[in-house]
């Protein structure tokens, strides 16, 4: 038996409304500092809601805003829309979504380029069937 592709909404977040969303957000988030080593939930949330640097993105579950499925901050440097942490769940049931409106806003914003900062391994099919292209990898040693 196949599963059924769960339908997503996905839209950014004005910084007013960051503290709505927060909650739900937030274990999220958390998940990413535990296994990747991020900034702290109160450096991205500064980033987002204060210093007003980051974008906050979300998809939900076309009809249940309580069912958070993906969430992701971009940010963009010069002429380049930086998503700098992405966290989710069922990645297949939105990924080409999410790029597709990410793209759409890096071109209203003039972005010649986007990049996935940390992005993992096992993304790289999803996302170079999307036309993106492995560019680097980050080695480290835990000291």
């Amino acid at each position: 038996m196949t599963k059924e592709k769960m339908e997503i909404e996905f839209s950014a977040i004005p910084s007013e409304h960051v503290l709505y969303v927060w909650p739900k957000v937030a274990p999220l988030f958390d998940k990413l500092i535990t296994k990747q080593g991020h900034s702290s939930l109160e450096e991205i949330y500064k980033n987002i809601g204060i210093n007003k640097t980051h974008l906050l993105w979300i998809g939900w579950e076309k009809n249940n805003i309580d069912n958070i499925v993906v969430c992701l901050l971009t940010n963009i440097q010069h002429d380049m829309l930086i998503i700098s942490a992405c966290a989710g769940i069922n990645m297949k049931d939105w990924v080409f979504k999410v790029l597709s409106i990410l793209d759409n806003f890096a071109n209203d914003s003039k972005c010649k380029k986007m990049h996935i900062r940390s992005g993992r391994k096992g993304w790289a099919k999803s996302l170079q069937e999307y036309g993106m292209k492995i560019t680097a990898y980050t080695f480290e040693k835990k000291i």
